[in-house]
């Protein structure tokens, strides 16, 4: 990778379940980590949707592999007031790199 090729900053975040104190809970999102990273749009489309217009999309970021953390299809990622759900995570064919396919 060129140098200035990561130059997204994004947030990985994991779901964290918080009890309401009533025996139920709901899912909220935790910021975990914060990530330089290069991405590359892969398709997008749009759809009619209960009156309005849904836009779909699929990125693929490539960020650092960390030793401390193992990202997986349980984190989403926050990139330009997105929220983008991780669909797969592979290795990249640098050694300390990870490859992220994901969608919003």
């Amino acid at each position: 990778m060129k140098i200035g090729g990561r130059r997204h900053y994004l947030t990985v975040q994991v779901a964290t379940r918080t009890d309401d104190g009533q025996g139920g809970g709901e899912n909220t999102w935790t910021d975990t980590y914060y990530e330089w990273a290069s991405a590359r749009f892969l398709s997008g489309s749009r759809s009619l949707d209960n009156g309005g217009v849904l836009y779909r999309k699929a990125v693929e970021f490539e960020i650092r592999k960390r030793t401390d953390y193992t990202l997986g299809t349980g984190h989403r990622i926050k990139w330009n007031d997105e929220f983008y759900t991780i669909y797969s995570v592979l290795p990249s064919d640098k050694l300390d790199d990870l490859k992220v396919l994901a969608y919003v």
